[in-house]
């Protein structure tokens, strides 16, 4: 499948890759979905005959509804309709691919073939990123979406609004709404980012006290107390960790390198380096692993991550 190819779909179909995903590494690794079913012979399955496999379990299934769930099942995994697609969790992502038509049947021994009855291969393996290349973690999906893989038999069908979620996230598009809130979040820091730059200095080092207390960290030294090389004193007590602030409304390279040879005389773990306006065009520069510079762009996020757009506006309104 080209990977410059839009990813569709009529079906989106979960698989478990063995009972406890036994057969997953082996499945992933040759690309290959497996089923176990040994009861069920290979000419039923080709059938795609439902009321003869349901017959088979009709006794040992507990009940007419599971008997039929799972003649579902093997059905399901039979079906050669190219516009399937299949997908299923391992190692902490979401693995999708489409399927060839053609079924692999081994035989009906468990003890002979353990790993499974039979199979079919996917078209060009399992993939665990989008066509853009990005890693589709469990962790950054949707929580609906992964509960699937708590399902309890082998296969079932997505609903159609998560099958369209699985699509778009392969396909690496966005709802409409999700990119109206995008737009909307960068109009919100680029006003942000004017607000700051409006600020007072006295304001500024205020707002810039309040992020890092948000954070955790806590002040130990007046903001402002006249020392030349620093302007706010902080401790994490979490970790104990101790760290300097420098705020600067306006800055330069000339000015950030003599910060740090200063820096260096302390007794300080980190060294954060605050403005928003640069005095020349040119980014500044650091080579001191211990220094964190936060510009105009950083820190909007920081004030809108700290909920103090409100603060901001009542500063410069």
């Amino acid at each position: 499948m080209p990977q410059a190819s839009r990813v569709t779909a009529k079906t989106a179909r979960y698989i478990k890759l063995g009972g406890g995903g036994g057969w997953e590494a082996q499945c992933l690794k040759e690309g290959t979905m497996r089923l176990g079913y040994y009861e069920v012979p290979h000419e039923l399955g080709l059938k795609r005959d439902k009321e003869a496999i349901k017959n088979i379990y009709k006794d040992t299934a507990g009940s007419v509804g599971s008997a039929s769930d799972h003649a579902r099942q093997v059905v399901d995994f039979y079906d050669p309709a190219p516009d399937v697609l299949w997908i299923t969790f391992a190692d902490g992502h979401l693995w999708w691919a489409k399927a060839t038509p053609e079924i692999t049947y081994y035989g009906n021994d468990p003890a002979i073939h353990i790993e499974g009855s039979r199979s079919r291969k996917t078209v060009d393996g399992w993939h665990k990123t989008s066509l853009g290349g990005k890693t589709l973690r469990i962790l950054d999906l949707n929580g609906e979406l992964t509960k699937t893989g708590a399902y309890r038999g082998t296969m079932c069908d997505l609903k159609p609004h998560m099958r369209d979620y699985v699509l778009r996230k392969i396909n690496d598009e966005l709802l409409p709404e999700l990119v109206e809130a995008q737009e909307a979040m960068a109009d919100l820091l680029h006003a942000v980012q004017r607000m700051i730059a409006m600020l007072h200095w006295r304001d500024f080092e205020l707002l810039v006290e309040l992020i890092f207390s948000h954070s955790g960290w806590q002040r130990v030294s007046v903001v402002g107390d006249g020392l030349k090389t620093t302007d706010i004193e902080l401790l994490l007590p979490v970790t104990g960790e101790r760290a300097m602030v420098q705020v600067k409304s306006q800055t330069s390279q000339a000015q950030l390198d003599e910060y740090i040879a200063a820096f260096a005389r302390w007794d300080m773990q980190r060294l954060f380096y605050v403005y928003h306006t640069l005095n020349n065009a040119m980014a500044l520069d650091v080579e001191d692993a211990r220094v964190t510079l936060i510009g105009p762009e950083k820190l909007c996020t920081m004030v809108l991550r700290a909920g103090l757009v409100e603060w901001l506006m009542g500063k410069v309104g």
